[in-house]
């Protein structure tokens, strides 16, 4: 799939600045994330990303229904989704069908997957995937892309998602793993958007009719009936402005983004440590 008519350019900047400040300030402390409200299947999560998709080296994140049940958004999911970005692999061969006789039913490590359905025009597959008393519906999306990539660009990844196909600041929510060289295991980072839990349904980008049938598929997941009113209970419709933590973060990483040099970069660390020990 392109993503308005392209592919994601395979890149590392942020990946590479979080890089640089652990060797400067040895932290990290400049993405926002969620603390999940529930976490089912943990241990099975972890190991799918990790063994089945991290370990191939392949650059990807889990979103969508599961990870907003997770963070308390949805009230229920019946599916997650993986946005894969495709790179030159015998697993993402395997996985999207790609050899001249495709397998419906294979391993990875020990999970099984069971293909269901495919959207070849989204390029868009549906698997069962199960381990022991783990059983859930897979949607993976496939997302073409400029050349080699691998988890180092996951960061780069999800901002061009975010950026480009999931325009709803409320469901921009996902996990994803960042690599650690001093660290054999990687971090299963907890991603969202610094303004998700402020901005609601509201966005410019959107016509009505896209927004009222987003509203009309949510209906069973949430109470929300009349988002334009200042008395919706619903999560995805609260009026409130971001955390300063959040906003802290958010314009401090991205004055690192934008400083090229290595004494900027020294710099929005050392501001980027003390602000965010004030406000945590």
């Amino acid at each position: 799939m392109l993503i308005n008519g392209r592919p994601f350019t395979v890149s590392t900047e942020r990946f590479d600045i979080l890089r640089r400040m652990r060797a400067s300030a040895g932290t990290s402390p400049l993405l926002p994330e969620f603390r999940p409200v529930r976490f089912p299947y943990d241990a099975d999560i972890w190991q799918l990303l990790y063994k089945c998709f991290y370990s191939q080296g392949i650059c990807c994140f889990l979103a969508e229904q599961f990870v907003l049940y997770m963070a308390g958004i949805f009230q229920t999911f019946n599916t997650a989704s993986v946005f894969i970005a495709m790179t030159n692999s015998p697993f993402l061969q395997l996985l999207f069908r790609l050899s001249p006789k495709p397998i419906d039913i294979f391993f990875i490590k020990e999970f099984l997957f069971v293909f269901l359905e495919a959207d070849d025009e989204e390029d868009i597959l549906y698997y069962d995937i199960s381990r022991g008393k783990f059983d859930m519906t897979i949607v993976i999306v496939r997302i073409e892309t400029t050349g080699y990539c691998d988890p180092t660009s996951n960061l780069d990844f999800v901002h061009f998602i975010w950026s480009n196909y999931e325009r709803f600041t409320f469901a921009k929510y996902c996990l994803t793993f960042i690599p650690r060289e001093e660290l054999d295991l990687p971090k299963l980072a907890c991603l969202t958007h610094y303004r998700a839990e402020s901005e609601g349904w509201r966005n410019d980008i959107h016509c009505p009719a896209c927004v009222h049938s987003y509203q009309t598929n949510l209906r069973r997941f949430t109470s929300c009936l009349r988002p334009d009113t200042l008395n919706c209970p619903c999560f995805i419709c609260v009026r409130q402005p971001p955390s300063l933590l959040a906003s802290a973060s958010h314009t401090l990483f991205l004055m690192v983004v934008s400083s090229n040099g290595a004494a900027c970069v020294g710099i929005g660390v050392g501001v980027a440590v003390e602000v965010l020990k004030g406000v945590g």
